[in-house]
C-alpha cells in the first residue's frame, strides 16, 4: 500500500503547480484535542497520527461524501490522507 501512495504522490509532485491551488506546507490544527489520524485513503484504515502543530507537505486533495481529504507527506515521502478541515496551509510566495 505504501508503494501505491508513493507512486500517486510522485505523479503530482512532478507537475509545476500544486493540485487544487493547495499550499505545499500545512500545520495540523485539529480542534478535537486528540491526535489527527493519517489514513490509507479518505476515511480509510488508520496508518498513524499527527499531533496538533505538526508540519506536513500537501500533495493533493480528494473529496469523499462532500468532505475534503488531503494527501500529505513528511520529508518528501508520501504518507497518507488526513481530514482537510484540520489543516492550515500557507503559501510559499
Amino acid at each position: 500500500m505504501r508503494i501505491v501512495l508513493i507512486a500517486i504522490a510522485l505523479s503530482f509532485i512532478s507537475t509545476a503547480a500544486f493540485p487544487c491551488g493547495g499550499a505545499p506546507v500545512c500545520t495540523v490544527v485539529d480542534p478535537t484535542g486528540t491526535p489527527l489520524n493519517v489514513r490509507a485513503g479518505p476515511n480509510g484504515k488508520i496508518l498513524s497520527t499527527l499531533k496538533k502543530g505538526a508540519k506536513v507537505e500537501f500533495l493533493e486533495h480528494q473529496e469523499k461524501d462532500g468532505k475534503k481529504w488531503a494527501l500529505v507527506a513528511r520529508y518528501g515521502e508520501s504518507w497518507g490522507f488526513v481530514f482537510g478541515d484540520y489543516l492550515k496551509c500557507e503559501g510559499t510566495d
